[in-house]
């Protein structure tokens, strides 16, 4: 398929302020690898996590550290804050949505303590990325450096 003929699935918007980073810097080889998905990461830049779409939250990860939507196109995206955060078990971690809620985009999902999860953590570089994709769905980045909540970041292609 050429660009010309490229349809643009939905596009997701930046959960948090912060740095950009391509999965390949992500300090952990399942996320720099792009098994898990594909996508961005951004290292946070404040301790205030908003949706990055409007969709259904599929799992709010039982230690806080990440979070898993379905948007309205029914793409499904992985937010994981941090490398090594999940040994925390929720510590400096607080939810404010469930499993199975409506969001919209830019609604808040979660708060951290951000100093105390950074001084416990191998990264605060959270990845954001598609997961089971379709067939035929790629990422187009639409954004790099610092990145600002509800910026777009990149977009879901076909």
């Amino acid at each position: 398929m050429s660009d010309s003929q490229e349809t643009v699935i939905c596009t997701i918007h930046s959960p948090m302020n912060g740095k950009v980073y391509s999965l390949e810097d992500v300090p952990d080889p399942a996320f720099a690898r792009g098994v898990i998905g594909d996508g961005i990461a951004i290292e946070p830049g404040d301790g205030v996590v908003y949706a990055p779409v409007d969709g259904t939250i599929q799992s709010v990860f039982e230690t806080e550290h990440a979070i898993v939507f379905e948007n309205d196109d029914h793409v499904k995206l992985l937010l994981h804050i941090g490398i090594g955060t999940m040994r925390l078990q929720g510590e400096g971690f607080t939810a404010h949505v469930e499993t199975g809620q409506q969001v919209k985009k830019g609604d808040m999902l979660m708060s951290l303590d951000l100093d105390g999860i950074r001084k416990k953590a191998e990264s605060m570089i959270s990845p954001l990325v598609i997961t089971a994709p379709r067939k035929g769905y790629r990422i187009r980045l639409l954004a790099d450096k610092e990145v600002s909540v509800g910026d777009a970041v990149f977009e879901v292609i076909q």
